[in-house]
């Protein structure tokens, strides 16, 4: 009897557990939980990134660990803007070192892109480009859908971690870019990154 209610009280605490974590993830407005005192939150980029990003997360449905948990934000328009204002804050004259050529790599593009950070518990699933590994990328549109023309790993420096500050030394960054010119369209869509872990489905408006 004693271990039925053990039992029992076990799987209510790991239940009380799993929607306290709910309500964190949840009372943010885009799930961006993230902190830093050097960051300028009052600038408009942070509150343009946090519009043109979205996150998902899947538990496990034993226990309340993350089986995996992901950011996406997309590059919008207005994003862009933001991001060149914000950047020439910091750079009024350009740069020629590092932080200047990511800037030049993510401006140049007319494409769909997304910068995409990933956490994953278990090691097999931790690496988002591995063309032998178990995710998919994809976005849909309408009724296209595309697989991306670059998928690339990127640094967890000072510069990503600076424009994308939910990329911690948990999360590998990634950016990912589609063949497929959103400015000229105003049909949503949806950024689809599945595994055996499960899938998330994003969608963002141009």
């Amino acid at each position: 009897m004693k271990q039925n209610n053990q039992k029992l009280n076990s799987s209510i605490l790991k239940r009380l557990f799993y929607g306290l974590a709910m309500v964190l993830l949840l009372s943010s407005s885009s799930g961006l939980a993230y902190q830093d005192n050097l960051l300028d939150w009052t600038h408009r980029y942070y509150k343009v990134l946090r519009k043109n990003t979205k996150t998902s997360v899947k538990y496990n449905t034993s226990d309340i660990d993350a089986k995996y948990r992901l950011y996406a934000t997309y590059h919008s328009q207005k994003f862009k803007k933001a991001f060149q204002k914000y950047f020439n804050r910091y750079y009024p004259e350009g740069q020629n070192g590092k932080a200047g050529e990511h800037y030049l790599q993510q401006s140049a593009s007319e494409q769909s892109e997304f910068f995409v950070a990933l956490y994953a518990k278990q090691i097999s699933l931790r690496e988002l480009k591995n063309p032998q590994g178990f995710w998919s990328v994809k976005l849909h549109v309408g009724n296209q859908s595309f697989d991306p023309v670059l998928l690339e790993k990127v640094p967890r420096d000072a510069y990503y971690k600076k424009f994308y500050p939910y990329l911690d030394n948990w999360y590998q960054g990634y950016r990912v870019v589609f063949p497929y010119n959103a400015y000229q369209s105003k049909e949503p869509m949806t950024l689809v990154i599945s595994s055996v872990a499960g899938i998330s489905q994003l969608e963002f408006k141009p």
